[in-house]
Formats: C-alpha cells, structure tokens, sequence
C-alpha cells in the first residue's frame, strides 16, 4: 500500500520523533530485511497515526488514536498500549489489519465525536 504524507497528520504524538529516528537507526544497522521491514512500519504508524487528547477509558496509560480499516469503510480508536479497539464508541476485536486515518478520516472523526 501506498501513501501520499499530505493525507495524513504527521507527528501528532508527544513523542521525541528525533529520539525515535535515532533509536529505530541504532537498531537497523544490524538487523535482518525482515526486522527492518517490522521496524519501519512501526515507524510509520508511530508518525501517522493521529493521537487524540482522549485517555483511553481502559488503562488510563495512553491518549487513543484514529486509525482506519485498509477497505477504509471503518474508523477506529485504538489504545497502542493496551490495545483496547473501539468503533462507534464501542469495544470491539482489534482488526488484523489497520492503517493510520486520514486526514480527512480524522476530520470526519473529530466532527462526529463533538456532536
């Protein structure tokens, strides 16, 4: 899958992205095409995937974040400590697959959530 950085919030963490640049760079200067491959996907979902100012109702460790199924046919908040998933507001199993939300998904998310 493919993704143009314009169609998503990029850095919307708290985290150091520089601190994560250089701990992701320490650990690939000897890992395996497959590590490497595991490492940057985390990478980018540590930098696309919106996070909300919302503590997550389950373990109060971790502001939720937006994410979408790859069909892009549902939005979910998910938990990346306790992997707590929910859709509608409601808690469901944490899909095999999902992807960071875009923009517009976040967009339409944040709206909803108001009302």
């Amino acid at each position: 899958m493919k993704f143009n950085a314009n169609d998503f919030y990029l850095g919307t963490t708290e985290d150091n992205l520089v601190g994560l640049f250089l701990s992701y760079s320490k650990k690939l200067s000897k890992a395996s095409n497959k590590e490497i491959c595991g490492n940057v996907v985390h990478l980018i979902w540590n930098i696309a995937t919106f996070t909300t100012d919302y503590l997550c109702p389950s373990c109060q460790e971790s502001n939720l974040r937006i994410s979408s199924s790859t069909d892009h046919n549902h939005i979910y908040e998910t938990c990346d400590n306790c992997l707590t998933t929910f859709e509608n507001g409601e808690f469901v199993e944490r899909p095999d697959e999902m992807i960071p939300a875009t923009k517009k998904e976040v967009d339409d998310f944040l709206i909803n959530a108001k009302q």
